[in-house]
């Protein structure tokens, strides 16, 4: 999954605007929110005050729990590795 690798490097993910191209929310939104929700993850739908297209005025906001995933290592000479 896409999402799940992008929650591997970074802290969060926002997906603007959950809609498919016709305009209506992704069939599996809520299955997809419950998955990385007992996956530990903080996963909210946000309202925004913009809208990209009609009725995309949401935002899908994945948070990592922390300590969770990978992480770049600094080497104390602000090396990272």
């Amino acid at each position: 999954m896409a999402i799940a690798e992008m929650l591997r490097v970074a802290d969060e993910v926002r997906i603007f605007p959950p809609l498919i191209l016709d305009g209506r929310f992704y069939e599996y939104l809520s299955e997809m929110m419950d998955y990385f929700s007992m996956q530990g993850y903080a996963v909210q739908q946000r309202r925004v005050g913009c809208e990209f297209q009609r009725g995309g005025n949401s935002m899908l906001q994945i948070q990592r729990a922390a300590g969770r995933g990978w992480r770049w290592k600094d080497d104390g000479c602000g090396n990272q590795f």
